[in-house]
């Protein structure tokens, strides 16, 4: 196997970020400007997302890199920008489980959008801000709570059911998302 960035050979002696389509040295990956101690998050993406740098659309400091290493940039939708949502059925099913959650809460459920505003991700958002980040694909499920929990932890999901568990985070969410904008009752 060779890093999909530098080509340098892969194997026992040489670390790497495995990647859904292939691997890219620790090298290439630090210098793009990841955070190695999080590769695993990374799992989902492509090399070529990695390549096009990724997460750059707040890592600006290190553009640099792509362009000494001749590589393309991608636009990421700017929040309240429309996108195609392109949603799993699980995905689906997950928004409809956060708008009920929401509702019992005592919030107007008509205010979430199911939007995609990452390659990696789809979002239920009020305005500008996130409620909840979640993906489910045959590789991966999981979801974030952006705003309530320090470095937005990822929680992995064996089934759609499990989102119901997160019923207090949520709570905090709101809290810490009323902060920002406004939640209608």
């Amino acid at each position: 196997m060779k890093c999909s960035c530098c080509g340098a050979t892969l194997g026992m002696f040489k670390k790497y970020v495995a990647l859904s389509d292939g691997a890219i040295c620790l090298k290439c990956f630090k210098d793009l400007g990841f955070d190695v101690d999080h590769k695993d998050e990374y799992a989902d993406a492509t090399c070529r997302e990695i390549q096009s740098g990724y997460a750059h659309y707040t890592k600006k400091q290190n553009m640099n890199v792509l362009v000494e290493h001749d590589l393309p940039t991608i636009s990421f939708a700017h929040y309240g920008e429309e996108r195609d949502v392109d949603a799993t059925d699980d995905e689906k099913q997950i928004f409809v489980i956060l708008c009920d959650m929401f509702r019992n809460k005592g919030y107007d459920p008509d205010q979430l959008r199911f939007v995609r505003k990452s390659s990696n991700y789809v979002a239920a958002a009020i305005g500008d801000f996130d409620l909840a980040r979640f993906k489910a694909t045959d590789r991966a499920m999981w979801i974030i709570f952006p705003y309530a929990e320090v470095g937005a932890v990822k929680h992995h999901l064996s089934s759609v059911s499990e989102v119901y568990e997160y019923d207090s985070i949520l709570d905090t969410q709101i809290s810490q998302m009323s902060k920002h904008t406004d939640i209608k009752k």
